[in-house]
């Protein structure tokens, strides 16, 4: 068992236990290419005199392989264009566990069809983090009645891409 992870689905859902298990089930049918579970990290905070029982521990996944990180090349200086990837971070190279828990949510509610392609997207290490986002992105709306990816927001009216910006530019 893995404690870290049971205290922050304690933290964050009412029935802990229960969203922890729905989690794994998630995650056992999204064949990640890399182990959360096995990755997770706690970061402490050390208590202040404003917190003195401390702030929430930091409850992460580490992702190897992502174009981001401390493990990667340092930069010479800091014109080096290297140092752009050289640093960790949520979104980086690092990941929350609960933020996945609600992309896989979603992920699994979209029709068969639909999922092919974020579960390539969502196992790959390059693109998992993008992949989470844009999962998390079709949660924004409320009373969803039938979520799909892709299609025109705006019917074209004519060859011009933006018709509205050109009459303003007029």
């Amino acid at each position: 068992m893995n404690a870290p992870l049971e205290g922050l689905f304690d933290r964050h859902y009412p029935d802990g236990p229960g969203a922890l298990q729905r989690f794994r089930k998630l995650l056992a049918n999204a064949q990640l290419d890399f182990d959360v579970e096995a990755s997770i990290h706690e970061l402490e905070a050390q208590p202040q005199a404003s917190f003195p029982r401390g702030m929430p521990s930091f409850i992460h996944y580490y992702v190897y392989g992502t174009p981001f990180g401390t493990v990667k090349k340092r930069p010479a200086d800091a014109s080096d264009p290297q140092h752009a990837f050289s640093s960790d971070g949520i979104g980086l190279n690092m990941g929350c566990p609960i933020r996945l828990a609600h992309a896989l949510d979603v992920l699994f509610s979209l029709k068969p069809e639909d999922q092919k392609e974020r579960l390539g997207q969502i196992r790959a290490r390059k693109n998992h983090f993008a992949c989470v986002e844009e999962l998390l992105w079709l949660t924004l709306w409320k009373r969803q009645t039938e979520v799909i990816r892709g299609g025109e927001l705006v019917p074209r009216t004519n060859d011009r891409t933006f018709p509205i910006l050109d009459r303003r530019l007029q």
